[in-house]
């Protein structure tokens, strides 16, 4: 975001969209302000090894992952696709750790910062869970002093945690040039849990909100997005437990006020100050081309000169001591003329 960016509005609309948003608590997706932090409860997965927050739909009989949504700012993001294979991509280790990677923030919005901080106490509560591990604390740095949330997937999962999940395809928006696809060891799957919806958000002339998918790439940083995520911990080393939101799905809400921004950056920013130059000399790659001759010419006068030089050389050597006198020469053509006349005048006579 640039110094154009008008935060007080963005504030202004986070704050409606949210609101609107937790009003609407009977969606699929519950807004995390709605959560009711002593109503959490990890439970322990198998396959992958890890603790996740489910429950029970009233007309279904198998137990869901419950996922989550919030709006903010979009702050800081690693998305795809990639235009060429990544350059830490040499190793097995380096692969499993590529990751689609989300920052939003709420810049102050009233109702946003007390949901951020919901998470802390969804820490807590696993905390309670896991007597014998220690959770790792969650600590999203803010943004300019505003509170951040954090979430990422990654793109593949390791096959033997997976054993009953089946890779599925990449969508044609996420590897279009189909890197990741070619980059895939056999020993990884792209599953549900790396898979990412991008959507815009829109409304008809109803009023009614419309989704549709689009390009990741047409997400920047100062955008008004709704993340949603899933509450996953995982086993680590020595007895502790990392808990990360692992992202489902992006949504644009509004980039009006990014755009904004940038058309007033761009019409702020003077143009570069051409420099005007008097005379330039113009370079000739083929030094000879299209003028042998005068290059011969060239030639052929600086061998005369270095003869004429060679021949005065040895000339002034035949005096002695290799001296001359440069008045000899003077004096000698001067009285040649004189002589001359006289003898004509004496034939005349």
């Amino acid at each position: 975001m640039n110094q154009y960016y008008n935060t007080t509005r963005a504030r202004e609309i986070l704050e409606g969209i949210q609101r609107e948003s937790v009003a609407g608590s009977a969606q699929k997706i519950p807004h995390l302000a709605n959560t009711e932090v002593g109503d959490v409860l990890f439970q322990q997965v198998e396959y992958p090894p890890s603790m996740r927050v489910m429950s029970k739909e009233e007309e279904e009989d198998d137990i869901t992952e419950v996922v989550l949504k919030i709006q903010g700012v979009l702050c800081a993001s690693t998305l795809p696709p990639y235009r060429r294979q990544p350059p830490n991509a040499a190793t097995a280790s380096s692969i499993r750790n590529l990751r689609q990677y989300v920052k939003i923030t709420s810049l102050g919005a009233a109702g946003l910062d007390d949901a951020y901080g919901k998470l802390q106490d969804v820490q807590k509560q696993l905390q309670a869970q896991c007597k014998e591990e220690r959770v790792i604390p969650l600590n999203f740095l803010p943004y300019e002093g505003y509170p951040c949330i954090e979430t990422h997937a990654r793109y593949f999962t390791d096959r033997n945690l997976v054993p009953f999940e089946k890779n599925i395809p990449f969508h044609e928006s996420v590897d279009p040039n189909n890197i990741l696809k070619n980059l895939k060891p056999e020993l990884f799957i792209h599953g549900p849990d790396n898979r990412v919806d991008y959507i815009r958000r829109s409304e008809d002339k109803n009023g009614c909100a419309r989704y549709a998918t689009i390009d990741p790439a047409s997400f920047k940083a100062g955008d008004l997005v709704e993340v949603a995520f899933s509450l996953v911990a995982v086993p680590i080393k020595e007895k502790r437990r990392l808990l990360y939101l692992n992202l489902k799905a992006l949504t644009l809400i509004d980039d009006t006020i990014r755009k904004e921004s940038e058309r007033r950056a761009a019409h702020m920013t003077p143009p570069p100050t051409p420099v005007k130059i008097k005379s330039f000399k113009r370079r000739t790659v083929y030094v000879d081309w299209g003028h042998p001759e005068e290059e011969d010419r060239k030639k052929r006068k600086a061998e005369t000169v270095g003869e004429g030089l060679d021949d005065q050389s040895a000339a002034g050597g035949e005096g002695s001591c290799g001296e001359t006198d440069p008045l000899a020469g003077v004096a000698k053509g001067a009285a040649g003329p004189r002589e001359e006349g006289k003898n004509m005048s004496m034939n005349v006579d």
